[in-house]
């Protein structure tokens, strides 16, 4: 078991800063492989009317075999089981893994309709870093047996995640990390009677901090005076208190407004125009863009599942 979780650890997190490494977003170009990686079970075009049990689904008319899927949700459930995360079997595990094949799908399908590849020498990279960061390589054979991939297939698996990552970093590299943003604070409570007596305490000089830390009901920015903290434009969940906090001056107060949790009171207390942002803001900011992107990517898609 030990072993197990060794490997999935060292290959989750090479895979991780593989996928999501979005700290830093060099350019991407594209360039001409030499030895194309070859597939297992390339999906291909089909039919429209035709469909037989090797299919689960069928994404802008490429297919994703039942083999492939069902490897994968074995590794999803050996994954978790080796993390010993209790009884992860869950009426939707098999639906969450045919969209996590229908994402990756998506993703690849417009990356190379960008002209973004993966070369053989990117992959043996990745590859021999993976194998190179265990103390036992063997460990690294073992693996492979244990999740069912001979080296070919694992290496296509590492294409992929090179492809992802060059498409999400296509996508990122428009973004500006020194923006607009404001430092702010809100008051959330169950009336609005109660918020307007509020509002004209702080409109007489009340202290705004010391009313959150009385009175708000968000008790994770309460203990801190109501503080959101520097933000910039896109990352607030309540897109609303964002609107509303960048249309006031520093030290201006909303009136009161309405929401599904109850009424607020926001205060801007300071703005700067070209800010750099702050590590969580920025990959907050770039995986709302990043699902963004995703959602909008399957919305226009063909997709078809054939699992009920």
């Amino acid at each position: 078991m030990k072993n197990c979780v060794t490997i999935l650890i060292v290959i989750f997190n090479i895979i991780l800063l593989v996928a999501c490494n979005i700290t830093d977003v060099p350019e991407v170009t594209s360039s001409a492989i030499e030895k194309p990686i070859p597939t297992v079970q390339e999906s291909s075009i089909i039919e429209p009317q035709y469909y037989d049990d090797n299919i689960v689904a069928v994404v802008n008319g490429k297919q994703i075999f039942r083999t492939d899927y069902l490897l994968e949700k074995e590794r999803h459930e050996e994954a978790l089981s080796n993390l010993e995360l209790g009884n992860f079997k869950t009426d939707n595990s098999s639906i969450d893994v045919l969209d996590k094949l229908i994402i990756i799908e998506l993703v690849c399908q417009e990356a190379e309709d960008k002209g973004i590849i993966v070369t053989e020498e990117e992959i043996v990279v990745l590859s021999a870093d993976i194998v190179g960061s265990l103390e036992d390589q063997t460990l690294f054979t073992e693996w492979l047996q244990k999740n069912k991939y001979t080296q070919l297939e694992f290496d296509q698996y590492l294409q992929k995640q090179l492809l992802i990552r060059k498409m999400y970093q296509l996508i990122l590299s428009d973004i500006e990390l020194d923006i607009e943003q404001v430092n702010a604070r809100h008051i959330l409570v169950e009336s609005r009677s109660q918020a307007e007596n509020l509002l004209d305490q702080i409109n007489a000089g009340a202290d705004f901090a010391t009313l959150a830390l009385k009175y708000s009901l968000d008790r994770s920015t309460a203990l801190n005076g109501g503080d959101l903290g520097w933000f910039p434009r896109g990352v607030l969940t309540l897109s609303f208190l964002e609107e509303i906090a960048f249309g006031l001056e520093p030290g201006e107060s909303s009136d009161v407004v309405e929401s599904e949790f109850g009424f607020h009171i926001i205060q801007t207390v300071d703005r700067d125009l070209t800010r750099k942002m702050s590590h969580n803001v920025k990959i907050l900011l770039y995986k709302r863009t990043i699902d963004k992107w995703i959602k909008n990517l399957q919305s226009q898609a063909d997709i078809k599942k054939f699992i009920d």
